[in-house]
């Protein structure tokens, strides 16, 4: 029996396709008012961080080109004026003291600018670091407080990450294929998972996906790396802690995770595949009751 990828996105026909392929596995949603209202303070909170991003990648520009305009005059006056003579400072200045003056004007322009656009991108740093104190974040937090109490996501649920990727069939098999050959076709979901009744149940943005414990088969362990997009989003980092034992590696902006598991599960004559990192096992195998193979 072919598996299906949990959360998987299939774009064998339109590699523009977003939407997963799980909806046959939602058992509840957030109402629409909620969900409405979570989509638009996301916006506003993108709007925000994006707007806090672009000012402190501007003045990191403004530093860099007035060092390199300061390179450059230094460099190529002296080269303009005097190539094919023979250079000497003393005759360079003889000749046009005003070109060295020039020179250290635009040094000593360069670092006071310098110096000046680094204290005003600490403090655009800081306002990013305590982004989530503005209006738009503190909004999308008490929506998505709103969207658990509803959903019943209990308190002391943990978050997982759970991998998916998108594919193409073949042969009816989900073949993992990016989009972009440039770019790796998994990412991360951050979803809560819990036992509800004999349910396991993982929940998401505004969905509850469930999975019957009778259904569940087995969690298969796969020796390969994977690169993975995705930043690391637990409080303890990667190379310390629980997670130091895991061999967890980062390279452009991807996590280099192996192994990795994938629980199988089958629900109403369809096997589905949960894929997670080899550090989420062992929540995996508290709430499952099985044993990674």
């Amino acid at each position: 029996m072919n598996m299906k990828p949990f959360l998987g996105i299939d774009i064998t026909n339109n590699k523009k396709n977003e939407e997963n392929n799980s909806d046959a596995l939602i058992c509840r949603s957030a109402s629409p008012a909620l969900r409405k209202a979570q989509e638009e303070a996301g916006k506003q909170a993108s709007k925000q961080l994006m707007k806090v991003l672009g000012k402190t990648l501007a003045l990191s520009l403004t530093k860099y080109l007035c060092l390199i305009a300061a390179v450059t005059v230094t460099l190529a006056g002296p080269v303009q004026l005097y190539t094919g003579h023979d250079f000497s400072l003393r005759a360079a200045y003889e000749d046009s003291p005003w070109l060295f003056w020039l020179v250290a004007a635009m040094w000593i322009g360069t670092v006071a600018v310098w110096i000046l656009l680094s204290k005003k991108q600490k403090k655009a740093d800081e306002s990013e670091e305590d982004a989530d104190l503005d209006p738009a974040f503190s909004d999308l937090e008490s929506i998505g407080e709103a969207i658990a109490a509803e959903l019943g996501i209990p308190e002391n649920a943990p978050l997982v990450d759970v991998i998916t990727f998108t594919y193409k069939q073949k042969d009816d098999e989900a073949v993992p294929k990016a989009a972009d050959p440039d770019f790796t076709p998994y990412t991360i979901e951050i979803l809560h998972a819990y036992r509800e009744g004999e349910n396991l149940c993982l929940v998401g943005e505004a969905d509850q996906y469930a999975f019957p414990l009778s259904g569940l088969k087995t969690i298969r362990t796969v020796d390969k790396r994977l690169s993975v997009f995705s930043f690391w989003n637990k409080e303890t980092n990667f190379d310390e802690g629980i997670y130091r034992a895991y061999d967890i590696k980062e390279k452009d902006s991807n996590l280099l995770i192996k192994p990795y598991h994938i629980l199988e599960a089958e629900i109403n004559g369809t096997l589905w595949g949960i894929y997670f990192p080899c550090y989420e096992l062992p929540v995996f195998e508290e709430l499952t009751g099985l044993k990674a193979k």
